[in-house]
């Protein structure tokens, strides 16, 4: 089965079959889901990784619950799933970071960059 969910002058439908509205979404959902490999899939998943890949892909969260029409921050946070791999990448750049502040700027150190650590 194919789900289309993209613009077609042809067909006013969001949701669509071959250019044909669908009248069974729960028929239709379950058809798409088998067919793609993953029974188990909840149409509420769709959601949750839409939004994990849109701060994935480096919009920011304020921008990515206008999108996903999210009005309270603790819903989004419960949407936006934060892998173990982002969390490594975050840490590095963090590490990257304070690298970049510790290192002497020209040759001469005068303690100011250790200070601003600290403050």
């Amino acid at each position: 089965m194919s789900l289309s969910i993209t613009a077609n002058s042809k067909c006013p439908y969001l949701l669509q079959k071959s250019g044909k509205r669908i009248t069974d979404f729960e028929k239709a959902w379950d058809a798409a889901r088998i067919a793609a490999g993953v029974p188990e899939a909840l149409f509420h998943d769709l959601r949750r990784t839409a939004v994990t890949r849109m701060v994935e892909a480096g919009l920011s969260e304020n921008e990515a619950m206008q999108i996903s029409g999210h009005r309270t921050r603790a819903v989004f946070d419960r949407y936006h799933i934060v892998s173990e791999g982002r969390l490594k990448q975050n840490a590095q750049k963090l590490e990257d970071h304070l690298k970049m502040l510790q290192a002497p700027r020209d040759g001469a150190d005068n303690g100011a960059d250790k200070k601003s650590l600290v403050s």
